[in-house]
């Protein structure tokens, strides 16, 4: 059976025209499962030693190119599923020089680039993959997965057609191209969806409680509107410094004021929506309803927290009630300040945090063409919040933002494609909570030396940082602004975003003399450097 398709792609990669494939019509036939080696079997059954060694018999065994290439993007793939990141991107580069023309190899080798957070660089893999041949069901979802972090969610959901019309029967594809087309669920849907998964026999205990505190927290984020009390189209916060001893800044911060009662919260864009310490939550005459919990840095596991209803929360000028928020079950998580709130709860607006005026600014997102209403009338105080919620359109840059940097997003976390003393581009998380900025071990070493730190300690909402090291002198390129930063920590727990390796963390030593503006609906944001800021107090 043949399967026509009109393909016209054009994606704008961080400032790279990437062209996924010419305008035209291509004929494709949908894709028949291949037969699986012995090493694709080893692979599904995740015994990865073993699949590695049979891929690379099945390499040095080959009798033609196409045999040959098709091992080798099978050992690329296990390689990356066994988190051999090194090994992988070295058979990627090996494989690269050797097939530059072979779809199969060029899609594993931008996977491989991809989880290494090297964007570009994926991008211009698929991009050979994908006029190599365009009927390559796998090149299509990779780049669906690509241009979402990059906020082109329509153009996603088209690629992910394609994928799915070429190979159906991929459960992968199936489901994601669901996710994206579908309209979103309600509340009550969620809630009994979950209920049915309970139902599922031979779950464990760890997998029935997990359910059950979902539905418990599905429950009770139902109950919670966060209305504006007054709409309004923008306004000035005031923000104020968080000290680090006598004389060093280490944070910004707006005073809230929950159910009356003023409180001190840190602005941490490395957080979502708005956390608060359980002494705090005490003060405000907050009770749980549902417990869940949350994770960031540090290595002691996830954080219990609770979540409850705020009925009166005022910031600056605005007021807006009945709103869920999550509180700590532990005390001194925070330290000595009495929450966290993420700029994410604006995101229906353009902020803009400037450090020197002290004062945090929301503004009206722009109108996409053939939209009418910028009217805010809810936040999203509790982290709740879901792409998919709404139908999908791809980034929108209106004229007066065709200077903004194109960054890459997944759920509240910022991803800045950041060279490394002006090596190659890797990924790093903007956080304005991190007092200090951090880098992986692995892309320190590429630019200077690491040495063990024992006089420095990193805590974060996990818990305290087991080995942490330092770097000296790293200079971070990113939003076309360059920052020095003597002193970075370094460690290897830094994760994951998108599946996507996040290399460091850009922190408030390297902001705090940066005006940020963010764009969260389209994945934009604006720098500015303001000498000012170096002498405000």
């Amino acid at each position: 059976m043949m399967a026509a398709m009109r393909i016209s792609v054009l994606v704008s990669c961080m400032g790279l025209m990437v062209p996924f494939l010419a305008a035209g019509q291509v004929s494709c036939p949908v894709q028949s499962p291949a037969p699986l080696t012995s090493a694709d079997r080893a692979y599904k059954a995740r015994k990865y030693d073993e699949a590695e060694s049979l891929f690379r018999a099945q390499i040095a065994s080959a009798s033609d190119s196409k045999a040959k290439a098709i091992a080798t993007a099978g050992l690329i793939h296990t390689l990356i599923t066994a988190r051999k990141t090194q090994e992988s991107l070295k058979e990627a580069s090996a494989a690269e020089t050797a097939f530059p023309k072979d779809a199969v190899v060029m899609e594993a080798v931008g996977y491989a680039r991809f989880r290494h957070g090297e964007t570009n660089a994926a991008a211009i893999a698929w991009n050979a993959a994908m006029h190599a041949d365009p009927c390559n069901a796998r090149v299509h979802y990779d780049v669906a997965t690509y241009l979402r972090l990059n906020g082109m969610f329509a153009s996603e959901e088209k690629q992910l057609d394609i994928a799915r019309q070429l190979d159906p029967k991929n459960k992968s594809v199936a489901l994601a191209y669901k996710a994206t087309s579908s309209a979103p669920l309600s509340m009550e849907e969620r809630i009994s969806r979950l209920k049915k998964r309970l139902e599922i026999s031979g779950l464990s205990a760890d997998q029935r409680s997990s359910i059950q505190r979902a539905i418990a927290v599905a429950e009770v984020a139902g109950k919670g509107s966060c209305e504006l009390v007054n709409p309004v189209p923008s306004t000035k916060i005031p923000i104020f410094a968080i000290m680090n001893g006598p004389d060093k800044i280490k944070a910004l911060g707006v005073q809230m004021t929950l159910n009356g009662k003023k409180k001190r919260f840190e602005i941490d864009s490395g957080a979502s929506g708005i956390l608060i310490s359980r002494a705090a939550a005490a003060s405000a005459g907050l009770t749980s309803e549902a417990k869940s919990q949350s994770g960031g840095i540090g290595d002691e596991g996830l954080a219990s927290i609770s979540l409850a209803h705020v009925d009166d929360i005022r910031i600056g000028g605005m007021e807006f009630r009945n709103c869920m928020v999550r509180y700590f079950d532990k005390n001194d998580v925070l330290g000595d300040i009495d929450g966290l709130i993420g700029p994410d709860v604006f995101s229906q607006y353009i902020v803009t945090l400037d450090f020197a005026s002290r004062e945090m600014r929301l503004d009206p997102l722009p109108n996409r063409p053939g939209d009418s209403s910028t009217e805010v009338r809810k936040l999203d105080s509790a982290g709740q919040s879901s792409d998919a919620d709404f139908t999908p359109h791809d980034r929108y840059i209106a004229p007066e933002m065709q200077d903004w940097t194109k960054v890459f997003r997944y759920g509240h976390y910022l991803l800045f494609p950041t060279h490394l003393n002006k090596g190659p581009s890797l990924l790093f998380l903007m956080d304005t909570g991190a007092n200090r900025s951090m880098i992986s071990p692995e892309a320190a070493r590429t630019i200077t030396s690491v040495s063990t730190d024992e006089n420095h300690h990193v805590h974060g909402i996990s818990g305290e940082v087991a080995n942490v090291m330092e770097a000296e002198n790293v200079t971070l390129e990113f939003a076309k602004v360059r920052v020095n930063v003597q002193h970075m920590s370094s460690y290897n727990s830094l994760g994951t975003a998108g599946g996507v390796a996040i290399s460091g963390i850009i922190g408030f030593d390297a902001l705090r003399e940066l005006i940020l503006s963010i764009d969260y609906r389209d994945n934009l944001v604006h720098v500015v450097y303001d000498p000012k800021a170096r002498h405000a107090h």
